[in-house]
């Protein structure tokens, strides 16, 4: 996204005076073996049990929280 918006930036003047603000949230994985909900470290998806789990909680989405236009 952050590359994407910069691209647009160079090409169109008209849009210099804006500005992007990316938040990024931790990856959490939930394990069903143990119910525990664990930060993927290192993109090692493995719970704190030592389990594997795919079961991404957190860290898939793409929310817009807020978009500012200045007249």
């Amino acid at each position: 996204m952050q590359n994407a918006f910069a691209a647009v930036l160079e090409d169109e003047p008209k849009y210099q005076q804006t500005s992007l603000h990316v938040e990024v949230l931790p990856i959490l994985i939930h394990c069903d073996d143990c119910d525990k909900t664990t930060e993927v470290q290192q993109y090692k998806f493995v719970c704190s049990c030592g389990k594997p789990s795919r079961n991404v909680v957190q860290g898939e989405e793409l929310l817009i929280s807020k978009v500012e236009f200045i007249d």
